[in-house]
């Protein structure tokens, strides 16, 4: 079950290699293994990391391994050494990443065996990782987090190792999403005029964004509304409400349900309205902010340890 998983998260990879101007590049690079598991393991991890990151459709992913770049990274150094040293070979992706390296430590990913009063045997998954984002210009972190979870609390539990394994890593997916939505958000404006209301009409219950799939925005993505206001000369902004998209109609469209503050928003929506026709150069239209789904993840803390083993 494993390599069947491990399989299809290889392909995903391999199919992501659309090019998208207004998508950030991102190479994926080295993950250490920093704990005691076997090489499967730790690479199924790795597999489902970036098959998390190509799921969210927010970058062009390229995935370190499946390209060609270090054997002529390697050959103009004329050193295998210095290819096989994990410090080395993250400089020379973020050198050729055209925004992006993504790599990180994979800590844990084992099983525990245990044995009912019955006598029937179950086993129980325990994980770990961290991932770091560098941005290649700056060479600065962009964002990192540790990840770390299993047991009954996640479900991840099988009556074999490799299925409690595979239950576990089943949850990588979600961690992903949530991590670019909380490091990577997205701007946009609700588009005027272009809405609907409920029977009362006193609340707005359905519009559209300028936001859609060349922004890798997918059904279910939620959103903060913001409305801009001026605050001693600045410009600062309110949460007044929250959307999640119902439809993703074009490439910059997206239908959207108005989740919460449908009062808000339709006045906001109107004032905004009121001001681009009276002072247009003074109109602020109301902002959308990619905001992260609430998942139940235990986190630890923040850091880096050094281990052996590439992936």
């Amino acid at each position: 079950m494993i390599k069947k998983i491990f399989t299809t998260a290889v392909m995903a990879v391999m199919f992501a290699f659309t090019t998208n101007a207004q998508k950030q590049v991102m190479y994926a690079g080295t993950f250490n293994k920093t704990g005691n598991m076997s090489n499967e393991y730790a690479l199924q991890v790795r597999a489902s990391i970036i098959a998390g990151l190509v799921d969210t459709q927010r970058f062009e992913l390229i995935d370190i391994d499946a390209s060609n770049i270090l054997d002529v990274e390697s050959g103009r150094r004329q050193l295998e050494a210095a290819m096989a040293d994990a410090e080395a070979r993250n400089e020379v992706m973020v050198e050729k990443a055209a925004q992006l390296l993504v790599y990180g430590d994979i800590k844990s990913c084992e099983a525990t065996k245990s044995v009912s009063d019955d006598g029937s045997v179950s086993y129980s998954a325990e994980i770990a990782y961290t991932i770091k984002v560098v941005e290649a210009a700056t060479k600065s972190t962009v964002a990192s987090k540790d990840f770390s979870y299993g047991g009954i609390a996640k479900m991840a539990i099988g009556s074999t190792a490799d299925e409690a394994i595979t239950n576990g890593l089943s949850y990588i997916k979600s961690d992903m999403k949530k991590f670019v939505d909380e490091n990577f958000k997205i701007n946009g404006i609700i588009e005027p005029g272009d809405y609907e209301l409920n029977k009362k009409g006193n609340k707005m219950e359905t519009c559209y964004i300028n936001l859609g799939s060349d922004n890798g925005i997918k059904k279910g993505q939620l959103f903060d509304v913001q409305k801009t206001k001026i605050v001693r000369g600045r410009e600062a902004t309110d949460i007044i409400g929250s959307l999640k998209v119902v439809e993703v109609t074009a490439g910059d469209l997206s239908k959207c349900e108005v989740k919460t503050g449908g009062d808000k928003i339709l006045e906001a929506m109107n004032e905004y309205l009121d001001i681009r026709d009276s002072d247009p150069d003074n109109a602020k239209p109301l902002k959308v902010v990619t905001k992260a789904k609430k998942i139940d993840l235990i986190e630890i803390g923040k850091g880096f340890g050094s281990g052996t083993g590439l992936f």
